[in-house]
């Protein structure tokens, strides 16, 4: 049988409601003897192995003390990174609140009924949603019509959400670059043209080419969304060796994600060319890339962990604020970019007009 207050409460000779005051933190411990009492009800709760019950404690204060998580579980869509629930947790450690992930398919999602159905089923007090934009139907709007508030993660919108700034990131890693001494640089992005590609591709690549332009350095040495790549052929090192050859005298290339650096990487030294000396080679991840392949790739570090931390903010500003439905986004800015050769961190600069010597 579960420990009840009462129990508590008769063992330590105190009445049932100061044993709850004292388990939910609202106990006034402003003097020794009562501090003594409250931690005596607090050891005898802990030897009966008593634990809360949140259903009734969810009446009492009409909050579940529950997040949810909602991700698509698709193949193909289901890529979130790691760093983001992290950061997630960190926020959640405030208030004490508690993580559900809910993984969906892409037919759950774009039915009307499904989300509606999660909140029944699930009891939170607001979502952190994760979707890939490629996904079928208005799944945005569907969560944008819920009573419940919810968070939009690594979406570029004008509300409620919560994103990597990848124009910052662009801007950050050209300016790394051209500190480094770098003249010629250009930028890969592998990943198929499709139907609504992520925004960070065409951010990215902003972002890169406008500080070039502003540094008076050609900025079109580019690879940008190719048709005719298909991923699962592993056609992928012949596209970029072709990129290598129509570049030639490239001394840097800002790549945007993993694959596309490991086949750089691959596709450079096979045309006997030294990373980093003669191609210093840059990609977006939110891991460290040389620790991940042991191979001399830099990283700009993309904030999923401090994106968690503001999701969680805007989430309770939201939910503290019901008339404030639609807070405005907040884009986070790149902080460090990890450099292999020397394993030293660098300050993102993004601030300030890049110039390169004659």
């Amino acid at each position: 049988m579960p420990v009840t207050l009462q129990q508590i409460a008769d063992q330590a000779g105190v009445t049932r409601s100061q044993v709850s005051r004292v388990l939910n933190g609202r106990y006034k411990e402003n003097r020794p003897a009562i501090a003594k009492r409250a931690a005596n009800i607090r050891k005898i709760a802990e030897d009966l192995g008593y634990r809360p019950n949140a259903a009734a404690r969810s009446t009492s204060n009409g909050r579940f003390a529950q997040t949810a998580f909602v991700t698509c579980g698709d193949l193909g869509f289901d890529w979130f990174a790691p760093r983001l629930l992290h950061g997630i947790h960190q926020g959640l450690e405030q208030t004490g609140d508690r993580l559900i992930i809910n993984e969906m398919s892409g037919e759950e999602l774009a039915t009307v009924e499904s989300v509606p159905r999660l909140l029944r089923e699930s009891a939170v007090d607001g979502m952190l949603v994760h979707v890939d934009n490629k996904l079928p139907g208005s799944i945005i709007e569907t969560f944008d019509a819920q009573p419940v508030p919810a968070v939009l993660l690594n979406q570029k919108r004008r509300t409620r959400a919560v994103y990597p700034d990848a124009l910052d990131g662009g801007r950050a890693a050209a300016h790394y670059l051209i500190d480094e001494g770098r003249r010629n640089i250009g930028f890969l992005a592998l990943e198929p043209a499709g139907p609504s590609p992520h925004f960070s591709r065409a951010d990215r690549r902003a972002g890169l080419q406008g500080t070039l332009a502003d540094a008076g350095l050609t900025p079109d040495h580019t690879l940008d969304g190719v048709p005719h790549y298909h991923r699962s052929r592993g056609n992928g090192n012949l596209i970029v060796d072709s990129f290598l050859k129509a570049h030639g005298g490239l001394d840097a290339v800002v790549c945007y994600s993993m694959p596309e650096a490991i086949g750089l990487y691959l596709a450079a030294t096979q045309r006997g060319l030294r990373i980093p000396e003669d191609l210093r080679i840059v990609v977006f991840n939110d891991e460290l890339a040389h620790a991940q392949t042991g191979i001399p790739i830099d990283t700009v570090l993309i904030p999923f962990e401090e994106a968690g931390r503001q999701a969680v903010d805007m989430l309770r500003h939201m939910e503290n604020n019901p008339n404030t439905r639609r807070p405005p986004a907040a884009p986070i800015p790149y902080q460090s970019i990890y450099r292999a050769d020397t394993q030293d961190f660098v300050p993102a600069r993004r601030n300030g007009r890049a110039k390169a010597d004659a």
